[in-house]
């Protein structure tokens, strides 16, 4: 799909902490932390709504000792919606560009609830690292839509 991101219109409507856990007595602030890092979409054709959805597990040792889920939910104007939208397989193709937009926001979203919820606890240190999104989409991302 041709369609650059600038060309679609959004707005940010919710954002919302879907996980927040942390696991006592693994992390040590001397170790080295490794990051798995999930980013997913979905989309209502109803609502026209896309929401990017990024998880964040953090481990020392092959042991999880924080994990962060966040949800961003973007509205699309209508116009923009017809230009992503395949009414006949109700799928969602978001424009690589777009995808990586929309990631974007919410890894920098998630970051912040990360550094608020963990300021006044042993975990302060820890940082979600600046990603290059483009490694993690590659292409258009065609997602199937769901009801609500």
């Amino acid at each position: 799909m041709a369609k650059k991101a600038k060309q679609l219109k959004y707005k940010l409507l919710s954002i919302k902490t879907e996980q927040f856990t942390t696991i006592e007595n693994i992390y040590k602030e001397e170790e080295t932390t490794e990051i798995n890092t999930i980013i997913s979409f979905k989309s209502s054709s109803d609502h026209r709504i896309i929401n990017s959805i990024s998880k964040f597990s953090l481990l020392q040792k092959e042991s999880v000792f924080l994990i962060l889920e966040v949800s961003c939910s973007f509205g699309i104007k209508d116009e923009s919606w017809m230009l992503i939208w395949n009414k006949s397989t109700d799928t969602t193709t978001l424009p690589r560009n777009f995808a990586i937009l929309l990631a974007g926001l919410n890894i920098d979203t998630s970051r912040g609830i990360l550094s608020s919820r963990t300021e006044q606890s042993p975990y302060k240190e820890v940082l979600i690292p600046i990603l290059d999104i483009s490694h993690y989409i590659i292409s258009d991302v065609v997602i199937t839509s769901i009801e609500g």
